[in-house]
């Protein structure tokens, strides 16, 4: 926070506020996030590791394939099919489901 709060000085009212609102959006939620190796002897997984396997499991492997383009709605709609399919769960809402 203290190179945010050094870059905000001296800089134009607008800017200083784009900064201030950034400080503030990475301090409120310090309490709650708490720190990583607390996390980690609890034994919680830390890291973008399972996030980034799991995109490239439902994501990536249907979506990236050669020649293919998608809209984000209708991307989105197959996204929602493959989670369901992978995980077995047919109860996303309909809405999610629907193709224009």
């Amino acid at each position: 926070m203290h190179g945010l709060r050094t870059l905000a000085t001296g800089l134009p009212a607008e800017a200083g506020a784009t900064i201030q609102k950034a400080i503030t959006y990475l301090e409120n939620p310090r309490p709650w996030i708490g720190s990583y190796e607390h996390w980690r002897q609890l034994g919680y997984p830390v890291g973008s590791g399972m996030i980034e396997r799991a995109v490239a499991l439902v994501i990536n492997r249907r979506m990236k394939k050669r020649g293919m383009r998608w809209c984000r709605h209708n991307a989105t709609a197959v996204v929602a099919l493959r989670t369901d399919l992978l995980n077995d769960d047919w109860i996303t809402p309909q809405r999610l489901r629907a193709f224009p």
